[in-house]
């Protein structure tokens, strides 16, 4: 096989698995590829046999090719290859052949190697740890024992709002403080912070040498003399290595350096905890968060996988326009104080259902509604408040042609996207939404709009003469969320 064919084929398949059927009759010739003297066909031709859609019966006899290739390469670069087809088939691995692959990994992890050779031995050491943790049961959180201080991510300026809704929850305020990058509790008492839902992530707070700060300078040291490797072993109770990912805020964001950065970072942790961590971003069981202060030192926070909080069980299906539940949370939060208890509440733009669930979790409306045009979204929404166990009336009809028997208390929305909109449709949308609105609402009804077009929503209330602005909140970014009364 040539290079040139090896590319196409792992193209085309990439495109269309079905594709690759037709080359899993060609057995022989793909295991003499293995053997050609071209070291890149020997990797290429590895990376597309672990690609192929092999019988079940199959896939043994191609195991085991693939093992006895790994263990004749010569050259190190290519070595990779192997173990990442062999992990690609998906296969139960003997124990013979974890014992082989245990091995060769202390004896990497113990070899002094050339600067030069450093990369490939990483890259093959990081493939066994994850065939060898893919035999294993991922680790289990062992539970907190004491008093430990937390972070709980949210959007910069929504920080205030985390505050409110703990505080509303039963924290106790003294252990609540405000952080450049979201609100550090000091707690044993989970319940008001798991019941939360505005924050994006809990991190456990690294503590390093009283002291010291870590810095990219002296990573190393800093790192290896802090609480880490305690609190892996104090939270996660299982075998194998901790497959991890980084993940980096620099103080002034640059993309590059943000890469730049995390993979320092990777390197440090691979390097300081040999066999025990290993970089895997796209199957990690921990996180290790570096947030950089204006010092220009980091912070150092560990998010634990098995730590589960399953606070939107619901979006178990979601489409890719569905709102973030926590950014539904916030929204809500924010416009709390003016929330109908008892009322009738609409979505006219319902999707698949996130802002009126979430709503159901504050004030307790009477009756709920959502509208939305798009049947996929409306299906998605009814089995979602059956997940969660809330009663929604969700009708597949446009807001606009939408007809009640009665008059809404409150309406809660975000505004469908306009920005590819021309100036004239957004107009006559917005006229529209107002006019119905104002037809469908009762006196003292509440409009919560979430939306860019502020200019525009600005002009329709005075445009109307029936509804008055109470509020405009930013949001982040261009957005803001509008709170309006009906007159």
């Amino acid at each position: 096989m040539k290079r040139e064919d090896l590319t196409q084929f792992r193209r085309e398949i990439k495109e269309n698995k079905d594709a690759g059927k037709e080359l899993t009759e060609r057995y022989e010739e793909l295991l003499e590829a293995l053997y050609d003297p071209d070291a890149k066909i020997r990797k290429n031709t590895a990376l597309l046999i672990g690609e192929l859609p092999w019988k079940e019966e199959d896939k043994n006899k191609i195991l085991q090719s693939l093992l006895k290739a790994y263990v004749d390469e010569a050259v190190l670069y290519v070595k990779a290859s192997y173990l990442k087809g062999i992990f690609n088939l998906s296969v139960t691995l003997s124990a013979a052949m974890k014992e082989r692959l245990e091995r060769r990994l202390d004896y990497l992890l113990e070899e002094e190697v050339a600067p030069d050779k450093k990369k490939h031995i990483k890259e093959e050491s990081r493939w066994i740890m994850m065939l060898l943790e893919k035999e294993e049961r991922p680790h289990t959180f062992k539970g907190m024992q004491k008093k430990v201080p937390l972070l709980l991510t949210v959007p910069k300026d929504h920080e205030n709002y985390l505050l409110h809704e703990l505080k509303r929850k039963g924290a106790n305020p003294e252990d609540l403080r405000k952080t450049p990058f979201g609100i550090r509790v000091m707690t044993e008492d989970l319940s008001p912070i798991l019941s939360s839902r505005i924050y994006d992530k809990i991190y456990f707070i690294v503590p390093i040498q009283r002291g010291g700060k870590l810095l990219l300078s002296n990573r190393n040291e800093t790192i290896a003399t802090s609480m880490l490797a305690h609190m892996l072993s104090m939270y996660l109770e299982g075998s194998g290595a901790i497959p991890f990912r980084v993940s980096v805020r620099l103080e002034n964001p640059d993309k590059d350096e943000t890469h730049k950065v995390s993979e320092l970072f990777s390197d440090t942790l691979e390097e300081l905890f040999p066999g025990k961590l290993y970089n895997a971003p796209g199957n990690y069981e921990v996180e290790l968060f570096f947030a950089q202060r204006k010092d220009e030192s980091f912070g150092m926070y560990l998010w634990i996988q098995a730590f589960k909080n399953d606070r939107f069980l619901y979006r178990s299906k979601k489409m890719d326009t569905s709102m973030a539940p926590t950014k539904a949370a916030t929204m809500l939060e924010m416009a709390y104080p003016y929330l109908k208890e008892e009322g009738i509440v609409l979505d006219p733009f319902c999707g698949s259902g996130t802002l009126l669930i979430e709503r159901q979790k504050l004030k307790t409306p009477m009756e709920t509604f959502g509208t939305d045009t798009y049947q996929k979204a409306v299906a998605e929404a009814r089995e979602a408040a059956k997940t969660e166990g809330v009663a929604i009336n969700f009708i597949q009809r446009d807001y606009f042609d939408f007809t009640f028997d009665g008059m809404f208390d409150e309406i809660v929305t975000e505004f469908p996207d306009l920005f590819h909109k021309e100036k004239e449709e957004k107009y006559l949308f917005l006229k529209k939404f107002f006019q119905t609105s104002v037809a469908l609402t009762r006196s003292g009804a509440v409009w919560l709009v979430l939306t860019n077009e502020n200019g525009s929503v600005k002009q329709q209330i005075k445009r109307t003469g029936k509804v008055r602005l109470l509020r405009e909140i930013p949001f982040g970014g261009k957005r803001s969320l509008f709170i309006i009364e009906r007159k």
